[in-house]
Order: C-alpha cells, then structure tokens, then sequence
C-alpha cells in the first residue's frame, strides 16, 4: 500500500512539475548541421560553463579577444542578458611525434644507402569551437583545428591565426 502511494505521488509530480529546459534537451552532436543558416542570429554571450582552457589567463583573454573579434565582423554583439547563442571554445594541448627520414648514397660504395631518421616532437593545439542554441541548447555550429605551438612572444599571432581559420568553416549567409 505504502509503495503503490509512492508511486501515485511520484507520478503526480512528474505529470504536475513544469520540465527544467535545461534537463529536457542536452545538446547532442547528432543535431550540428554545417549549412544551417545562423542569419535570424544577431546576439550572443559565453557558455556559463566556460572555464580557463589555456594554461595561463593571458592566452585565454587571447582567445576570448579574437572570438569577439570574428563575432564583431559577422554582426554579432555580445549580451549577457538574452543571448540568441552561447559560445564555448576548448583547447587540448597534444605532442607528437614527427620522423623525418633521408637517404644517401656511400661515397665508397655505390650500392651502399644509408638511410637518417630524425624524430622530434611537435606540439599542437586542438581548437574546437562550439555555438549552442541559447534557448533550446540545440548545437548550431562547430569547427575543430589543430594548429602549431610557437614561442611566447608569437602566441597572440598565432591565436588570432588559429581562430580566424576556424571562422572560415563559419556559415556565410545565402
């Protein structure tokens, strides 16, 4: 008897409780379409679950600075309030490995090769940038690149670089 009120109650409350739009529709990659038109978009903040990617603050404000600028070229502004879209970057920093390879000729033996491998390491870093429908959570838009570390005193350059290659998959209104 106990369980079967439990049950009814339960019942009741799910049939009675408005449904939290965040917990109904999680975005799901399986929703991003390339071509989808962004145009009826005009405003947009950050994902409030942003958080610092980079390992120091300055490349973060980086990265933060030339989004927006890209943002600012297409017409978009930033509102905090009522945003039509949420934007949220990631960056995976990754090593690997490169072998270069070459071959010579023996100068004492013509049938001779000898063969060099260089190996070294590289690193890079994976960009992905993704807007989210702010209302429904729907996936609008997507776009991954990987690009080459330089030193420090590069990083802005690079970044902007970075970014600006990936607004190239950017939708271009029709």
């Amino acid at each position: 008897m106990a369980i079967e009120v439990l049950t009814f109650t339960l019942a009741m409350l799910a049939i009675t409780a408005p449904p939290d739009p965040q917990l109904t529709r999680l975005p799901d990659i399986r929703d991003f379409q390339p071509d989808r038109d962004l145009s009826s978009y005009r405003t947009y903040a950050w994902n409030k679950n942003q958080a610092v990617q980079t390992a120091n603050m300055a490349n973060h404000l980086r990265i933060i600075n030339a989004i927006q600028e890209q943002m600012k070229k297409r017409d978009y502004r930033i509102d905090t309030v009522r945003p039509e879209i949420r934007i949220q970057y990631r960056v995976q920093l990754q090593q690997r490995v490169r072998g270069t390879s070459t071959q010579q000729r023996s100068v004492w033996d013509d049938a001779n090769q000898t063969v060099k491998i260089d190996v070294n390491t590289i690193k890079q870093a994976h960009f992905s940038l993704q807007f989210v429908d702010a209302e429904s959570n729907f996936f609008l838009w997507q776009a991954e690149g990987t690009y080459p570390l330089g030193t420090p005193d590069r990083a802005e350059i690079l970044i902007n670089q970075a970014i600006e290659d990936l607004f190239k998959q950017f939708p271009s209104p029709e």
